[in-house]
């Protein structure tokens, strides 16, 4: 179990680097070849996937964090229909559009 946190924050911290310095900070801080030709900057205008993709689902977990819930209300919003879910093999997902759905009838209603 330790392992996989271990992965899980080396990945995590390898993120939080990229979108810190950038495509060109890694290439330069690994010292690697490819850190010469990066200076060049043949393609500035490159951004990485993670930097320019919206996600249209998130895990169930993701999800809580995201509105600033616990996953037992969640899953009382799922249960109520409040939100909705899909099953992608044995993962439960939410989509994201249906949490600002949530978001924006909350605000509606305590606007009055």
């Amino acid at each position: 179990m330790e392992r996989k946190q271990a992965k899980a924050d080396r990945r995590s911290l390898a993120v939080q680097n990229l979108l810190r310095t950038g495509p060109k900070g890694l290439a330069s801080e690994a010292g690697s070849p490819a850190s010469s030709r990066t200076s060049q900057a043949p393609h500035a205008d490159f951004k990485p996937a993670a930097l320019t993709l919206t996600p249209l689902c998130v895990k169930t977990h993701v999800a809580a964090q995201m509105i600033g819930i616990g996953k037992t209300k969640l899953y009382e919003l799922i249960a109520a229909g409040e939100v909705e879910t899909l099953k992608m093999g044995k993962s439960t997902l939410v989509t994201v559009a249906s949490l600002h759905a949530l978001v924006n009838r909350q605000l509606d209603a305590a606007r009055g």
